[in-house]
Parts: C-alpha cells; sequence; structure tokens
C-alpha cells in the first residue's frame, strides 16, 4: 500500500482540525435560533410582512452568508500570492492557514446554521394575505449576521495584509527560531566515550518510514538500553532518514521491543518543521533574505529587515554555545548525537548563502558586513574561536569584493 504524500497528510490533519470545530458551529448556530425562536414566541413580537416574502429574503441571507465566507477565503489567497513576490513562496506558504481565519470561518458557518434554522422554522406561508408576520427577533438577529459578516471581511482582509506582511513575516520566523533554540531538551552531559557505536560494526536499528527527524526524545532512548550499552544517533534533528537506513547504532545488539521503542523515541515526519529543527528555522530567514537579494525581487529594505532578524538569532545561538549532544543514564547507559551542529555551523551555512548575493549589492553587502561584525565581536566576546575565524573569513571577502567593484 502507497504511504499517503505530504499534502495527503497535511489536508487530513486540516480536516482533523476544522471539522470538528464545524459540526460545534453547526450546533452553535441551531442552539441560538432555538433560543431567538423561543423568545419570539414568548413576546408575541412579529413583522407584519407575508411569510413568503421574509422566506426569501431569509434564503437570501444565508447564500449571502456562504458568497462571504468564499470570498473571504479567497481574499487570504490573494494576499499570499501578492505575499510570495517579497518572501520565499516555501515561507509564506505555511501562512494559507491560521488561527484567525480559522475562527472566522467557523462564526460563518454558525451564522449559516442559525439563518437556516430560522428559515427552517418559519410559519407557513397562507398567502400574501396572511397577517400574522414572521418572528421579529429571529428575523432581525439573522439580518444582523450578514451585517456583522460583511464587516468582518474587511477585519479579515486587513488581518491577511498585516500578518503577511514582509516584516511580519520576518519577525514571526525569527521569534520561531529563537523559540526553537528555548527548547529546555538538549543532551548536554560531560561524557569521555573513547569508541563510538558507529565507529565499527555496531547493531543497526533501521527505521520503517521515510522522512525528516523532528524531534528526539533522548531519555526514552536511554530507558530502551539495557545497562553498558552505548547508542549513537546518526540522524539527529533535522537530518533525511530513508527507509532502511540507520537511526540509531549500537554497541550490542538489542531485542526487537528494544528497537521498536528507539524507533518510537525518533519522530519522523514526512516534511521539516522549524519547531524543534534549528537549522532549519535559521534557513528560513535565509531564504527571506535571499529571495528579497534576486534580480527580480531586489527589495533592500525586505533583505535588510531580515539580515538583522538574522544577527539577533545568530547572537543569540552563540550567547547560548555549543551542547555536547551525549546523556548519560544509569548503570553506564550513553546515548551520543555527534551530528549536531556547533553555532560556527549555523553561522557559516548562512553566510555561505548571502555573501554571493550580497556581494552584488553595495547597499545590502553593507548591511551583511554589518551583521558579519556584530556577531564576530559576540564571538569574540564568548571565546567562540571557530565562529569568529568564520565571520573574519566572509568579512575578508566581502570587503575584498567591495575594493574590486570599486576599482
Amino acid at each position: 500500500m502507497t504511504p499517503p504524500s505530504p499534502a495527503d497528510m497535511a489536508v487530513r490533519r486540516l480536516a482533523g482540525a476544522l471539522i470538528p470545530r464545524a459540526l460545534a458551529a453547526l450546533v452553535a448556530g441551531w442552539v441560538a435560533a432555538a433560543v431567538t425562536l423561543v423568545a419570539d414566541a414568548a413576546t408575541g413580537v412579529a413583522i407584519p410582512v407575508p411569510t413568503s416574502n421574509a422566506q426569501a429574503i431569509l434564503a437570501a441571507l444565508a447564500g449571502a452568508l456562504l458568497t462571504i465566507a468564499v470570498f473571504a477565503v479567497w481574499m487570504r489567497t490573494v494576499v499570499v500570492g501578492l505575499a510570495a513576490a517579497y518572501v520565499s513562496p516555501r515561507v509564506v506558504s505555511n501562512y494559507l492557514d491560521d488561527r484567525f481565519q480559522r475562527r472566522m470561518t467557523t462564526a460563518m458557518i454558525a451564522g449559516f446554521a442559525y439563518v437556516l434554522a430560522v428559515l427552517a422554522f418559519l410559519p407557513a406561508a397562507t398567502g400574501d394575505g396572511d397577517g400574522r408576520g414572521v418572528p421579529a427577533i429571529s428575523s432581525i438577529v439573522a439580518t444582523l449576521v450578514v451585517v456583522v459578516a460583511l464587516l468582518a471581511v474587511l477585519l479579515a482582509i486587513r488581518h491577511a495584509v498585516s500578518s503577511l506582511s514582509p516584516s511580519a513575516l520576518v519577525r514571526a520566523l525569527a521569534d520561531g527560531a529563537l523559540a526553537t533554540m528555548a527548547v529546555p531538551d538538549r543532551p548536554d552531559d560531560d561524557v569521555p566515550i573513547g569508541r563510538h557505536a558507529e565507529d565499527g560494526d555496531g547493531f543497526r536499528v533501521r527505521s520503517d518510514v521515510m522522512g525528516w527527524v523532528q524531534d528526539v526524545d533522548y531519555h526514552a532512548l536511554l530507558d530502551a538500553l539495557p545497562p553498558e550499552t552505548t547508542l549513537t544517533l546518526p540522524v539527529p534533528t533535522g537530518e533525511f532518514v530513508a527507509r532502511d537506513e540507520a537511526v540509531a547504532v549500537v554497541d550490542r545488539p538489542l531485542p526487537e521491543r528494544a528497537c521498536d521503542a528507539i524507533r518510537a523515541a525518533v519522530t519522523v515526519a514526512p516534511t521539516r518543521s522549524g519547531e524543534r529543527d534549528l537549522a532549519f528555522a535559521v534557513q528560513q530567514l535565509v531564504d527571506v533574505a535571499q529571495h528579497a537579494m534576486t534580480t527580480t525581487s531586489n527589495d533592500t529594505s525586505t533583505a535588510d529587515e531580515a539580515l538583522v532578524h538574522l544577527r539577533a538569532v545568530l547572537g543569540e545561538l552563540l550567547r547560548n554555545g555549543k551542547f555536547s549532544g551525549r546523556l548519560r543514564g544509569a548503570d553506564g547507559r550513553v546515548v551520543v548525537s555527534d551530528g549536531i551542529w556547533d553555532p560556527a555551523d549555523h553561522v557559516d551555512a548562512a553566510l555561505e548563502r548571502l555573501a554571493p548575493q550580497a556581494a552584488e549589492l553595495p547597499t545590502t553587502r553593507h548591511r551583511l558586513l554589518l551583521t558579519i561584525e556584530a556577531l564576530e565581536s559576540t564571538a569574540r566576546e564568548v571565546g567562540d574561536e571557530r565562529s569568529r575565524r568564520i565571520l573574519a573569513h566572509h568579512h575578508e571577502l566581502l570587503v575584498g569584493d567591495a575594493t574590486t567593484g570599486a576599482r
């Protein structure tokens, strides 16, 4: 059986989140209609219009609600398309859906259910001479629901434009990277190990799925090991693993139950996520800066904003320092992750991508030079010599390019 694609998985997750909300909205709309209809029956207040006319108006209001809901969703896709001209489409595609849009859609469904319920419980039409009229409270509320929905569309457009502006996207990506950095579960024990499990022909625990490693539960890995056992992770968070590739290498054979526990401790997903994958979180900021520096975009303002936020993220990373990637358990159990990036790796990966493009744009090159100088000062302050050398190297290259261009 063919496994579902990442797009199918995303649709299923979205459906799983929306269907319960939609059902709850339908129930809420029906309950609200029942309350207003009971109030109408208790007060006896009616609008003196023929029932057939009221039915036509309410049916039109229900159709208007559907049109408004579709228009609101469509307008967000238009705004996303416009935002893709300023930042990487891969980045902006993550913002096609958000909590505000879900709440607004839920409210629209509740309003639609309310109008339909009121329409269904109107008294039967007996001709144009029917003097009983229609329930006043329910009919007025149904009209107000549509008016509020129209105002909500304006609010939705404003929200989409403000949340998908380049500045807002850059800030959201920077905040996400800082939040990823703040996750406390980082293996940082001082474990002297003379020989790693992966140095030889260790026992390999192989993946039964294909995808990106999104999270590793190091404590669960320790619990799965017998005493005096070392486990090495060849695929830390952010790495890609294929089916039947090793997700762990152990220095002794393990029973199948322990292998299943190890696989369960390594979360593999079809797509990457910046929630725990710091390299990907930083890469998205670099994507924005790179896209802004392309000849088709040439958006120096967005590039500058991405660079100053990247400076904040990388500066915080330098101050946090590197961690060992090792966790010691009881009875000689050890988990080793040698593939974890140092701060210098993140710095080098970002500058290797940004420096060549920035060298062609004087304004952006100056901003990148200021970013490098600030990070170099931070690296010197915290004693990260490797990062300082990398930053000094890129600084020299950019200054050399500027000197060559001036000639």
